[in-house]
């Protein structure tokens, strides 16, 4: 089964939301360390399927020149969250 490019792109942004959620929630004071254990793990899972998706991101994207490079689409979603700004995949087109 082949994914599309927006299928794909949606995935990377949804998995980067969940990192960067799951990457605060480690820096809950309340949070037990078999929370902050569990958190981090889960963190780790998040990143590796992000690569994945980075890289069948990257290989569908080759005939969308339209479409972001994944490097740039990362740094694009990093600076919306930064900026508390909504993430709207069309906008990195």
């Amino acid at each position: 089964m082949n994914l599309t490019i927006t299928t794909l792109q949606l995935a990377i942004c949804s998995v980067q939301s969940e990192i960067k959620k799951y990457e605060l929630m480690t820096q809950d004071e309340t949070a037990t360390d078999e929370d902050l254990d569990e958190f981090g793990h889960y963190v780790l899972d998040l990143s590796r399927a992000l690569n994945e998706l980075g890289l069948a991101y990257d290989q569908e994207r080759q005939p969308y020149p339209d479409f972001p490079a994944f490097e740039l689409l990362m740094r694009k979603l990093n600076e919306r969250e930064s900026t508390g700004q909504a993430t709207n995949v069309q906008d990195s087109q």
